[in-house]
């Protein structure tokens, strides 16, 4: 059961990456402010960043950490120079072991990781190695972080993160993604490697195959609709769609703006 939720502070005004994208500021922050109504909902409490930027990167909290069980490994990201000392100072008051990457390996090698680039199914670690995202250093700094679980590199060259194309419907068993050849292709590399067997759901558009788990709940995009989720009914869980269609212009997927940590007080 996931308890907290760390989201980055919307500044006044939000730049987004492509200068010709045109935002509606005051929606965009009505649809974060709606994002963390719905966590609520679901029992979690929200944590805020207090630093400001008006960097897209500096808003994909999701993008900054891999946080696994009580372990959290700080990214070392390709876009933002350094992680606020905000998230370290949350993460170490959540979980009980925080890590950081390392700048560069023992050889002087640069070492850059991006949990972007990173699904955890509830049973193995995928993280995919790609120009401009993370790198082998980056997936092997992972590995030694979670050394229990077993870790396992997709390469995809000059491609969008991983996450772009897959998310977690269901942990340990269903993966959902999109419809498209490029995703189809990651989800083949993703399956010829995988230790275990997945079920599917394949969305018919790239970015409804984004969503949340969360509690016995699965977030999905209202502006996506996609009837294939309804079977996750049959496991018990419930469905919660959400306006993320003005937050999506910034980053696919919407889970990117946010960080779901479990806390777990220390036993004496």
């Amino acid at each position: 059961m996931y308890t907290h939720a760390i989201f980055a502070k919307f500044p006044e005004k939000v730049k987004p990456e492509e200068k010709k994208i045109k935002l509606d500021q005051e929606l965009l922050r009505a649809q974060c402010d709606g994002f963390q109504e719905t966590l609520r909902q679901a029992g979690i409490a929200i944590m805020e960043l207090p630093e400001e930027s008006n960097q897209c990167c500096s808003l994909f909290v999701n993008d900054l950490a891999v946080v696994i069980g009580q372990t959290a490994l700080i990214c070392r990201t390709t876009k933002l120079k350094e992680v606020p000392d905000s998230l370290r100072r949350m993460l170490k008051q959540l979980v009980w072991r925080v890590l950081e990457c390392p700048q560069k390996t023992d050889k002087g090698t640069k070492v850059y990781l991006e949990a972007s680039d990173v699904l955890y199914t509830g049973k193995e670690i995928f993280v995919a190695t790609r120009k401009n995202g993370t790198n082998v250093e980056g997936a092997m700094i992972l590995a030694r972080a979670f050394p229990s679980l077993p870790v396992v590199i997709v390469p995809l060259g000059n491609s969008p993160p991983l996450r772009f194309f897959l998310s977690m419907a269901l942990p340990e068993k269903v993966i959902a993604v999109g419809n498209s050849k490029e995703a189809q292709n990651v989800l083949k590399l993703v399956e010829r490697e995988a230790t275990f067997r997945y079920k599917t759901i394949t969305t018919a558009e790239d970015t409804a195959s984004a969503c949340l788990n969360v509690n016995g709940r699965v977030v999905v995009r209202q502006d996506r609709p996609e009837a294939k989720y309804s079977s996750l009914k049959d496991e018990g869980l419930e469905l919660w769609a959400l306006d993320v269609s003005e937050l999506s212009k910034l980053g696919h997927p919407f889970t990117r703006f946010c960080l779901l940590v479990t806390f777990e007080p220390k036993s004496d």
